[in-house]
């Protein structure tokens, strides 16, 4: 069964806000570091923005983590 893209958007903005917390980054921080502002990153942890594929990739890439790491539990959600 496929999941809708609401849900996707705000499971994988919810898995970046958990991430970049357990970092003990604010939004300022995560945003200067793949070149966005702090409320671009605010939309996506609400899921208005989608998290294209390129972002997702560079996201993963500055907080460290496997690029699955964002998609951990979404199954359960379909």
């Amino acid at each position: 069964m496929a999941v809708d893209r609401l849900t996707v958007n705000l499971h994988l903005g919810r898995r970046l806000a958990e991430i970049r917390e357990a970092r003990g980054w604010d939004r300022q921080r995560l945003g200067s570091l793949v070149g966005v502002t702090a409320s671009a990153i605010l939309a996506y942890e609400c899921g208005a923005d989608e998290l294209s594929a390129r972002m997702l990739w560079g996201l993963a890439a500055r907080l460290g983590v496997p690029i699955d790491r964002f998609y951990d539990g979404l199954a359960s959600r379909s």
